[in-house]
């Protein structure tokens, strides 16, 4: 909410210079971003209101793969940090753990990402503090003195509940939509496809780091377990189903699915693709388009 509310100074200040024709374009989990800034505007996340502000206030936003209900590979993450990208400090399991914003990208219960090894979806209460406690998940890894564990507690409890809430406001039903003769955003939403994408992870042992995802090694899973069982669909980092828009936004906003081959971190870079947005984001036709953009 924080960072929506720097994108309305933002968008306000070009309106203050004479600035008309303002479109958002969104990466990822800058499309949550955007995505409570359309429908929020600047609201603090306890006390927001639905009053699409933003939606009124720009003419186009983009949104290319963004996990809209989160991504697995954040749990791997949480559990073991992300050294593929170079900067093993900037993103060892201590620094994501205290982002509030990676938090944001956990999946909800409801699409509980655990398995067992018989296949079967276990539905664990993984958004709970004493979870991550009992499971030494995150900052939980090491013995604490009682002053540091109780600090922690309270840290994880915070940024889980603003997970949950941020969750709650991007989709729940529409209670006010903007009126169908009012001018407002028009959107594009890419959704990825066509690459194996985590779905699950492999629990071997309960409330425990006994965790193993996708990209983990071979040999680290049990002999007769089949792996393809923890994939489905999607950009290799968020599946097709996080990557589609939100009932309530498909309700309220006219809008477009664009379908696409890309992997998470190409979107833009495939010519196709940013040809696609342009016209997009050029496009002077303010009638409703829901349809799938081939």
């Amino acid at each position: 909410a924080r960072n929506a509310a720097r994108l309305s100074e933002l968008v306000d200040s070009l309106h203050q210079k004479g600035r008309t024709h303002i479109s958002v374009f969104s990466h990822s989990m800058g499309g949550l971003i955007l995505a409570y800034y359309l429908r929020y505007g600047s609201q603090p996340l306890e006390t927001a209101t639905e009053t699409w502000a933003g939606a009124k206030a720009i003419e186009h936003a983009v949104f290319a793969g963004a996990p809209f209900r989160g991504s697995v590979r954040i749990l791997h993450d949480f559990l073991r940090g992300n050294p593929n990208l170079g900067n093993k400090t900037l993103i060892s399991r201590d620094a994501l753990s205290s982002f509030y914003s990676t938090y944001q990208l956990l999946p909800p219960e409801e699409d509980s990402p655990f398995m067992n090894q018989a296949g079967e979806v276990l539905n664990l209460a993984y958004l709970h503090p004493d979870f991550w406690q009992t499971s030494r998940w995150g900052f939980f890894r090491e013995d604490l003195e009682e002053k540091f564990l109780s600090a922690r507690q309270s840290g994880v409890s915070e940024r889980l509940d603003k997970a949950k809430l941020l969750f709650e406001r991007l989709h729940q039903p529409v209670v006010v939509a903007p009126p169908a003769t009012e001018k407002i955003a028009d959107i594009l939403y890419a959704v990825g496809s066509g690459r194996r994408t985590g779905n699950r992870a492999l629990v071997l042992e309960p409330q425990s780091e006994s965790v193993l995802f996708h990209i983990d090694e071979e040999e680290q899973f049990p002999k007769d377990f089949r792996r393809d069982e923890m994939f489905a669909d999607g950009d290799g980092t968020v599946l097709t189903t996080s990557a589609t828009l939100p009932g309530p936004y498909a309700t309220a906003l006219r809008n477009r699915r664009l379908d696409c081959q890309a992997e998470h971190s190409e979107f833009y870079n495939e010519s196709e693709l940013q040809k696609a947005f342009v016209d997009f984001l050029l496009s002077p036709d303010r009638q409703a388009k829901n349809s799938v953009a081939e």
